[in-house]
């Protein structure tokens, strides 16, 4: 099942890419900048300090990988709503091209990111649980073939799901129990 979980344009507007290189200079030493830094990269030249603050879900502060296969590491940060305190992610294509999953998004796939682990995953093969609605059983999984590199999300002890881009939007695949 596709969700579009981009966030509302009334809410944040989307903007074009048009800083693809400035935003992919230095990805070798991306990982070591601080949150702080992040934030003031990203997240303010969009306006979104206003609404998102960085979070410290996890404990590497991004995450860089080709997550839309155009050949360019894309990063990823963990943030938090202000104003209802729910947890998303924003991939960031270039500075500002963005997608925001999560913050309690209304018709979002994931309205609320709960999963504490998070890694890169290069699978080209997911299977997606299916869960029959009459009797709650888990049934045949579905095999979903991936185009590009998905983040691959598990909480602690429990359930887990990737993140995919298909084209032309992050899609949710829940692949746990």
């Amino acid at each position: 099942m596709e969700h579009d979980i981009q966030l509302a344009p009334e809410a944040i507007p989307l903007v074009t890419a048009t800083d693809t290189v400035s935003l992919h200079q230095n990805f070798n030493s991306i990982k070591a900048i601080s949150s702080e830094a992040l934030f003031v990269k990203y997240l303010k030249p969009n306006k979104l300090d206003s609404l998102i603050l960085m979070t410290n879900q996890i404990k590497q502060n991004n995450l860089v990988a080709d997550f839309n296969g155009d050949g360019i590491e894309d990063i990823v940060l963990p943030v938090r709503n202000k104003r209802n305190n729910k947890a998303g992610l924003i991939f960031f294509h270039s500075l500002t091209d963005y997608y925001v999953i999560g913050l309690g998004i209304a018709g979002s796939a994931l309205e609320n990111i709960r999963y504490t682990k998070f890694e890169v995953d290069n699978s080209k093969i997911a299977y997606q649980t299916v869960i029959d609605t009459l009797t709650g059983d888990i049934i045949e999984p579905n095999q979903i073939k991936l185009i590009n590199i998905a983040l691959h999300m598990q909480e602690d002890e429990g359930t887990s799901g990737l993140l995919s881009w298909n084209g032309s939007k992050y899609i949710y695949i829940h692949t746990g129990d």
